[in-house]
């Protein structure tokens, strides 16, 4: 007995020490959200879409180039006021936290806003929404891709039972999307 105690107390020092983390990676929840997979017919990935529908003050389609990684980019166009691509929606389950990342890129001069945020909803009916992450154009960013980061969970919208994480342009103009991840965890409190 005391020989299993002393090899499990090992290994879990040696785990420690070799900063190996217990807890896996949480899984992406976007299909093909770098954008190298397969596409709908309308240039994005299964289950995404372009709000608001019918639009037609908005551009949104893949292209090689601007790429953070892998082949291709999203480039999300609009006139005022906005147009964004929401990325699909997906089961909430109570006590945990969502996380939200995505690359973007402004074009040099870009007045535009890149706003990244995680949206709740009650049988696909949005209720409510995390703080907005952004890149403004006017402040003038580096050249080059951002990593915008957003992160809530659905405490404040207690009847929510779904999320979904949108990607959009607001003040009209253009902002390249790229490497879009979504995911969900448990581990509330770290």
């Amino acid at each position: 007995m005391s020989r299993l105690l002393f090899g499990l107390l090992w290994l879990g020092l040696m785990g420690t020490a070799l900063g190996v983390d217990p807890q896996p990676p949480a899984k992406n929840l976007l299909n093909w959200g770098n954008l190298d997979g397969q596409l709908q017919d309308s240039g994005l990935p299964a289950g995404w879409t372009v709000w608001p529908p019918g639009y037609k003050g908005y551009d949104c389609y893949t292209v090689s180039t601007p790429v953070h990684s892998g082949t291709r980019s999203l480039r999300l166009s609009a006139s005022e006021p906005w147009a964004s691509v929401v990325t699909g929606q997906h089961r909430l389950e109570p006590g945990t936290r969502q996380f939200g990342q995505a690359w973007v890129q402004l074009p040099a001069g870009s007045t535009c806003e890149a706003w990244l945020r995680i949206d709740y909803l009650r049988n696909g009916l949005w209720i409510g929404s995390a703080p907005v992450t952004m890149l403004r154009g006017v402040d003038k960013p580096a050249a080059g891709w951002h990593l915008l980061k957003t992160e809530a969970t659905g405490e404040p919208f207690p009847e929510a039972n779904q999320f979904q994480l949108i990607a959009g342009v607001h003040g009209g103009g253009t902002a390249f999307w790229d490497d879009l991840e979504l995911s969900s965890s448990t581990d509330v409190g770290k």
